[in-house]
């Protein structure tokens, strides 16, 4: 949940979560720490993220660099899980980056996992509304009004801090006709959250009698 908040928050085009366990033997991500736990060097990625092998994977930084986890990726480009046969293949690669590179030792772990992952276009819907459709869906319903409140806030700062640090860069002023639907969007995932807490209070009462 805490990712797809952020995602809303800071208007990103795409979260993902990965849930470890599950999955199963067709859907299984890799995570990988230098044995000493010393943390990647960005450099260190980009090498990783261009690698014949890797292209078209979604490589992400853990932990503060200290692990990195891959993940097949669609047609779409949205991060999914690997297949084992795929997994054995790509731990066979791993080894030409790390010798390229000088890394060291590394630790491989293919985990079973369920990945999920999130878009969101704001060309089409400037709301974000899908992201707080899945916030909903995970019982977070009753804090759609604060984050809609701290997105409000969160693009506040940025022009303020542009404004501040960097005032040669142009800011664009913000398209009323936009901000008007961006308003009637977040009064209707309000009431659309609303009516889903009642549903589900409804049945709960229904099934406690």
């Amino acid at each position: 949940m805490l990712t797809v908040a952020l995602a809303y928050v800071s208007e990103q085009t795409m979260a993902m979560s990965v849930i470890n366990g599950q999955g199963g033997k067709s859907s299984n991500g890799i995570y990988i720490r230098k044995a000493d736990r010393t943390p990647f060097t960005a450099e260190n990625l980009s090498a990783l993220a261009n690698m014949d092998q890797v292209k078209g994977f979604s490589v992400f930084p853990v932990d503060g660099y200290d692990t990195v986890f891959i993940a097949d990726a669609g047609k779409d480009f949205k991060p999914k899980g690997f297949s084992e046969e795929k997994v054995v293949s790509i731990e066979k690669n791993l080894s030409d980056w790390v010798v390229a590179q000088g890394i060291g030792e590394i630790d491989i772990k293919p985990t079973p996992c369920k990945i999920e992952s999130y878009g969101q276009s704001y060309q089409t819907d400037p709301s974000g509304n899908s992201f707080l459709r899945v916030f909903d869906a995970r019982g977070g319903g009753q804090r759609i009004r604060r984050l809609i409140q701290y997105r409000g806030q969160y693009i506040k700062n940025l022009r303020e801090a542009f404004a501040k640090f960097a005032p040669e860069q142009p800011i664009l002023k913000e398209d009323p006709e936009v901000r008007s639907k961006i308003t009637e969007a977040q009064r209707e995932i309000l009431l659309e959250s609303d009516l889903n807490r009642r549903r589900i209070e409804k049945a709960l009462k229904k099934e406690g009698k």
